[in-house]
């Protein structure tokens, strides 16, 4: 038996251990007065099996639905659906005459059908500088607590032991040495938690004998020592490259997957409550067998994906329902992934992620592709753009196509999906691959929350650091950006500063509420304040004000303008700030700069307590409402992105009703993404949810 551990080469044949305030109006319709005057892979059928040519070019073309859980079929009829493309910063649309993809699943043909923009953002952590953590593949990654346990591998030479911590919370390594009889070197074996704090390992390859190894044993972090279980019955036996999933929190489920002289595909269960190993009785579709396939349960459901033969790499997809203990093989919509090996699968609220994996002739994959069990749709997430996270590194985002549901016939709209498109570029320093992880098989996915924590695996002889932490968002805060006129708008009053200065050595906010060369004064109800400005500037910036100054307006005529009661003095001056310096940021930290202008902001980020940050939000959304009426979406942006900052649990419902009045998009998908934070019950990457 060639390469026992884990390299699925081609060459051997056995096992391979291998979103205003007047609804339905643009701001440029509310000036504040008028002029006074799919597809279906085949599944296996009886002992024949299709050889990987014959899959490829079996055509079939069909869009057949499968229950998930109940494994009834439905038949639907594929439709011509609209498209819309994201091209850099523009949106391009087609509808009824798309071109057919082949789908890699069965060799067949899909149309595309709708898809939006949903961001997933990577990020990477180096190393511990002083602790050498060896490259490996084939080790596993569990999570207790905030310390992610990492145990074994193989390096290209010999298999490890050594246990290192990963703590998630302060991105610090350790390697700990716990009591008792630690196991052998070993890896394609399994870690599953059990009761909250102890960590089963459950067989590998340890790479000696004909037979993988079929040991038992258990990290106890509590105790912080490696024990041995007292479980009544007979374990699987051997087992490599294998699944280990615990359903609820009385039952493991071992997929076991080949012991060394076969392919297998028998289930064994671990009783918890009665702390029993038993064979588990399956019916239905059950997965021919595999090992280096994933598995990862979500609710009552066992998934299994793909994998490796002894001939082919595969891709299918099958479910066990563990309340009927039936098997499904599941007919899913949408571009499935190709076939593959050694990738991992991971449950994130209700979505499956699928990550790398090795394929064709020994190709690796750094994808990653998501399977909606609701939908019963594979989605697609693919590097977009380059953003930079709260710590100030770089991080790599990710557009997921979003394959619209089948349902009767029927399409199914996914509800708030904004189809111009969320993601934009917005730096153009970092590389398009910087920091996704390289192509890669056998490597450690481990949930964390909303995230994906990526370890180690290898690309044929290639092994990566297992040290190296690869993190992926699957709900990163949305990125709040205006499109490219509001963004030249924003950049248009210092730009014009600098000119001036340039020009005639004078500064643009010299003139700031100055009484030389104005031509328009400001005057408010229930104050004796005023304000002087220029009609030019503010026709410059403002819609609003360039049809008041240039139709036949009242304002026209006179040199003094009464602003309505509702617009505060402290609101509008924030607005000419911006419009002379270019600086609403500035003014809202409450800066040297905006004092120097002679008032300062209700409140800075100086402020802490929750009063302060309270009065910050309500002035912003005073703020925003009045750049809104006065048509300055530059100010509304700057609005947005500072209302981002500020916004939290106590003020969110108010904010996201303020800016569903006011067309403030950007802050409205902020606002639906803190709750989710705030509510994680609800799954944050339902396409039901996606805002």
């Amino acid at each position: 038996m060639s390469d026992p551990e884990g390299d699925l080469d081609e060459a051997f044949s056995f096992m391979p251990f291998s979103r205003s305030s007047t609804e339905g109006q643009t701001p440029r319709q509310r000036l504040r007065r008028a002029p006074d005057s799919p597809n279906e892979a085949v599944p296996p059928s009886g002992s024949t099996r299709s050889s990987a040519k014959d899959v490829e070019g079996s055509g079939r073309l069909d869009a057949t639905s499968t229950s998930v859980l109940s494994g009834s079929e439905t038949n639907s009829k594929s439709r011509d659906t609209a498209t819309t493309v994201l091209v850099g910063d523009s949106v391009a649309s087609s509808s009824s005459s798309q071109q057919m993809v082949p789908n890699s699943q069965d060799g067949g043909l899909v149309l595309p059908r709708h898809f939006d923009s949903q961001r997933l953002t990577w990020s990477s952590r180096a190393a511990a500088e002083n602790l050498y953590i060896p490259a490996t593949k084939n080790h596993t990654g569990t999570l207790v607590g905030s310390d992610l346990y990492i145990f074994g591998g193989y390096d290209g030479g010999k298999n490890h032991n050594t246990l290192f911590v990963y703590n998630v919370d302060t991105h610090e390594w350790s390697q700990p040495n716990p009591g008792g009889l630690r196991p052998s070197g070993r890896n394609g074996h399994s870690a599953t938690l059990i009761f909250g704090t102890q960590i089963l390992i459950l067989g590998g390859w340890l790479g000696n004998g004909p037979l993988a190894a079929g040991d038992v044993h258990i990290l106890d972090t509590a105790r912080f020592e490696w024990i041995q279980p007292d479980f009544e019955g007979e374990p699987p036996g051997p087992c490599n490259m294998h699944t280990s999933d615990l359903v609820g929190q009385d039952l493991v489920l071992v997929f076991r997957g080949g012991d060394g002289r076969a392919y297998l595909n028998d289930l064994h269960a671990l009783d918890l409550k009665s702390r029993t190993w038993y064979p588990y009785r399956s019916t239905g579709q059950l997965p021919p067998p595999r090992a280096n396939h994933s598995a990862c349960v979500h609710k009552e459901t066992l998934f299994v994906f793909g994998g490796w033969d002894g001939s082919k790499r595969l891709n299918d997809l099958y479910a066990l329902d563990t309340t009927t203990q039936s098997w499904s093989y599941l007919r899913v919509s949408g571009q499935a992934p190709q076939a593959r090996a050694g990738m991992s699968l991971s449950n994130v609220h209700g979505l499956l992620y699928l990550i790398g994996g090795s394929g064709h002739t020994t190709r690796c994959f750094n994808d990653c592709h998501i399977y909606d069990p609701k939908g019963n749709t594979w989605l697609e997430g693919q590097p977009l753009t380059c953003t930079s996270d709260d710590t100030g590194s770089e991080s790599h985002a990710m557009e997921m196509k979003l394959q619209s549901r089948v349902s009767g016939g029927q399409q199914d709209p996914l509800p708030g999906i904004n189809n111009t498109g969320l993601l934009r570029c917005t730096t153009n320093t970092c590389s398009q691959q910087a920091l996704v992880p390289e192509r890669r098989a056998g490597h450690a996915c481990v949930v964390v929350g909303r995230r994906l924590f990526i370890f180690g695996g290898a690309c044929g002889s290639q092994y990566f650091e297992k040290g190296v932490c690869y993190i992926l968002d699957t709900d990163a805060a949305p990125l709040v950006s205006g499109d490219a006129t509001t963004l030249a708008h924003t950049a248009g009053a210092a730009g014009m500063q600098n000119l001036l200065q340039k020009q005639s050595g004078a500064q643009l906010a010299t003139y700031f509420d100055s009484e030389q060369f104005s031509d328009v004064l400001f005057t408010f109800h229930g104050t004796s304040r005023k304000i002087y400005a220029h009609r030019i500037l503010l026709s410059i910036f403002s819609e609003h004000f360039r049809s008041m100054f240039s139709n036949n307006w009242r304002e026209a005529r006179e040199n003094e303008v009464r602003l309505p009661p509702d617009i505060e003095y402290s609101v509008f001056r924030a607005i000419l700030t911006f419009i002379y310096t270019g600086d609403i940021p500035e003014l809202l930290s409450g800066s040297a700069d905006v004092d120097a202008i002679g008032e300062k902001p209700p409140c800075g980020t100086s402020c802490t307590s929750s009063s302060k940050k309270e009065e910050q939000v309500h002035f912003l959304l005073r703020l925003l409402r009045a750049a809104d009426e006065f048509c300055i979406d530059a100010i509304k942006l700057k609005c947005e992105q500072r209302l981002c900052q500020v916004v939290d649990a106590s003020t969110v419902s108010l904010v996201l009703a303020e800016a569903d009045r006011y067309g403030a998009h950007g802050l409205t998908r902020y606002c639906n993404w803190l709750l989710r934070q705030l509510h994680p019950a609800s799954p944050p990457n339902s396409p039901s949810l996606i805002d």
